[in-house]
């Protein structure tokens, strides 16, 4: 979202989730990224994550930061503890 605004790299910016990380990358969607920017963080082994965002991805507009879409993200600790993240239409993260 603040890269996007920002307009770094003269780009969107988006967020692409695996269930053992996420990665941070330059571009209007994970497969047409610029992978010289790709930030990539491997999450703790005892923590999944788990999405119902559309691919597993969200892109935030260039200049405006306006995600393409809307949904949670779930991140679940082997000791059963869940936490929810939910991006609206606005782009604002809010946990659950």
């Amino acid at each position: 979202y603040y890269l996007s605004i920002k307009g770094v790299n003269s780009s969107g910016h988006g967020v692409w989730f695996a269930a053992d990380s996420f990665t941070l990358y330059a571009g209007s969607s994970y497969t047409g990224r610029d992978t010289d920017y790709d930030r990539r963080q491997e999450v703790d082994p005892s923590v999944t994550i788990a999405t119902t965002l559309p691919g597993g991805e969200i892109n935030f507009s260039k200049s405006f930061g306006e995600p393409d879409s809307v949904g949670d993200i779930t991140l679940t600790h082997d000791t059963g503890e869940v936490r929810v993240i939910d991006i609206n239409s606005l782009g604002v993260v809010e946990e659950e």
